[in-house]
C-alpha cells in the first residue's frame, strides 16, 4: 500500500524530464503556504495508478506543468485524467507552451506562463478559499454524517459514492454541492480529526 495518507493543497502534474521545474514551482507554493505534493514521492512497488489516485484524493487541487515533454508524457495524461475523473480543480503554468499551442485536454482550464507564478498563487489561494466557506457548519455535519453512513474510509470513496453524498446533503440544504466540494470538504475534516467513525458495512 501507498504511505501516502497526509492531506495536500496541491498535488504537480509534470513530465519525468521537468523534475526541476516542478520543483521550482513546488518550491514557489510552499513558499507562498501551500502543502505540496509531485509525482516523484511514489514508492517502489506500488501501483503507478492506485499511487495517484490516493495522492490526488489527497490534494485540494491539481497543477500541471504544460511544456513541450509534456505534451508527449503519457504520465501527465494519466494524472490529467485521474484529476478530472476526482472533478479536481486544474491549474496550468506553461513553459515553452503558449496559450494557444495547449492541447484540446488543457485548454479548458486556468493558465499562466511560468513568469507568472504570483498568479497561480492567488488564484489557487482565491479558490480554495471559496470551496471551504461554501458550507456552513451544520452543512459540514451533515457532510460528515452522510460519509459516515456510507461506511467506507474517504480515500475507498468511488466518485458514485461522492456524487450520492453530495446529492443528500445539496437535497437538504437547498445548495448545488458537487462531488469536488464533498472530496475537499471531507479531507479538510480528517486534518481537522472531525470525521465521525466510520462503521463499516
Amino acid at each position: 500500500m501507498s504511505t501516502v495518507t497526509q492531506p495536500f493543497d496541491v498535488f504537480i502534474v509534470h513530465a519525468p524530464t521537468d523534475a526541476a521545474f516542478a520543483r521550482k514551482v513546488a518550491q514557489r507554493l510552499t513558499d507562498s503556504g501551500f502543502n505540496v505534493l509531485d509525482d516523484d514521492w511514489a514508492e517502489p512497488g506500488i501501483p503507478y495508478g492506485d499511487a495517484i489516485r490516493e495522492a490526488i484524493n489527497n490534494s485540494d487541487a491539481v497543477v500541471v506543468l504544460s511544456t513541450p515533454a509534456s505534451l508527449d508524457s503519457e504520465y501527465v495524461f494519466l494524472e490529467l485524467g485521474a484529476a478530472t475523473a476526482w472533478d479536481k480543480p486544474i491549474f496550468v503554468v506553461r513553459s515553452g507552451v503558449s496559450s494557444d499551442d495547449l492541447p484540446v485536454s488543457l485548454s479548458p482550464y486556468w493558465n499562466c506562463p511560468v513568469s507568472e507564478l504570483s498568479k497561480l498563487t492567488a488564484t489557487l489561494k482565491s479558490r480554495l478559499r471559496e470551496e471551504l466557506i461554501r458550507l456552513s457548519d451544520e452543512e459540514r455535519a451533515w457532510l460528515a454524517k452522510a460519509c459516515a453512513d456510507v461506511g467506507l474510509p474517504i480515500d475507498e470513496l468511488e466518485y458514485y459514492q461522492l456524487e450520492g453524498i453530495a446529492d443528500r446533503v445539496s437535497r437538504r440544504s437547498g445548495k448545488r454541492i458537487s462531488a469536488e466540494t464533498v472530496m475537499q470538504e471531507l479531507i479538510r475534516q480528517r486534518k481537522q480529526d472531525k470525521l465521525p467513525p466510520i462503521r463499516r458495512r
